[in-house]
């Protein structure tokens, strides 16, 4: 597919009698290698022998942005990676360039929407791949799953795309990437949060799946069964000892609020309304100021009126 190909001899895959099977894995073929630009459908021959593959665009021009993507992810990392970084910073280096440079495509979403998230208009195609995100910086979950993945291989980091829904509710896509030897959960369309940035750096499987609950459009495998995560200090604000328990995140969040003006911490991940509220009331008792803040799976937000 990355070749652009349309006629695919599937003789060697014994399991392509099972049409949902075979749709299934030539879904992931396309998902987990982001070169591949655009699909607008699968097919096969009577016999079986064949898959037959409907692209987007005809293959000058699949070469062509391959070639210029290719040549962006190269660059790209040749800027934010140097010699001796560990996988840790490598991943991070990789978040912070997606999430600082590239722009959420909202019209591409509406348009999706608009058609029950089976297809997009022509004019979108771009934002739902890695070329949207690193040519265009411009792209939506999908773009910038494709994008994370793409960087990764070619900073050397073993990372996935994973599919699903959002709250139960919003197709979306995310990574998991390997660091040592857990896959921890990024999503980086979500850790472009201003209020609440990195809210998804590093989720372990416990919390990730509350949020996230995976499909196995993506992948053949259920990630969650085959790619575990479960170190919680790898998670973006215990690793940077942005963590409190809840009897301590009030005083934290009222020196941040009286040194800068506005602070983000993070405290348990199910945080209710109510603790919420009850830390806030804290935080102004502590300030005697107007406080205005909110909270979004543990991680506090708070700046002064």
């Amino acid at each position: 597919m990355v070749n652009g190909v349309e006629e695919i001899d599937i003789t060697a895959f014994n399991e392509r009698f099972d049409l949902d099977v075979l749709w299934a894995a030539a879904t992931e073929a396309f998902y987990q290698n982001p070169l591949t630009l655009g699909i607008n459908g699968f097919g096969t021959n009577d016999s079986r022998t064949v898959l037959t593959v409907n692209y987007a665009d005809g293959r000058d021009e699949q070469q062509r942005r391959q070639a210029a993507l290719r040549q962006e992810a190269s660059a790209v990392i040749g800027r934010i990676i140097t010699p001796g970084m560990s996988e840790l910073e490598k991943q991070i280096a990789i978040n912070n360039y997606l999430t600082s440079t590239v722009s959420y495509d909202h019209a591409a979403l509406e348009n999706a929407k608009q058609n029950n998230f089976q297809n997009v208009d022509a004019r979108f195609n771009n934002s739902f791949t890695a070329y949207g995100v690193l040519i265009n910086k411009s792209g939506v979950c999908q773009g910038f799953s494709k994008a994370f993945k793409l960087l990764a291989d070619e900073a050397g980091l073993d990372s996935i795309v994973v599919t699903g829904l959002m709250h139960g509710t919003m197709p979306h896509a995310w990574n998991r990437v390997r660091i040592g030897e857990d896959w921890m959960t990024i999503d980086v369309t979500n850790n472009r949060n201003e209020r609440t940035p990195n809210n998804f750096f590093n989720l372990p499987d416990q919390f990730a799946r509350q949020i996230l609950v995976e499909d196995n459009k993506a992948l053949t495998v259920n990630s969650a069964e085959m790619f575990r995560g479960a170190n919680e200090s790898l998670e973006y604000y215990r690793m940077r000892d942005r963590f409190h328990s809840l009897d301590q995140i009030a005083e934290v969040l009222a020196a941040d609020l009286r040194a800068n003006g506005s602070a983000v911490r993070r405290t348990e991940f199910a945080l209710s309304d109510e603790q919420f509220i009850a830390i806030l009331q804290s935080t102004v008792q502590q300030l005697e100021a107007g406080v205005e803040g909110m909270h979004w799976m543990g991680t506090i937000s708070m700046t002064t009126q």
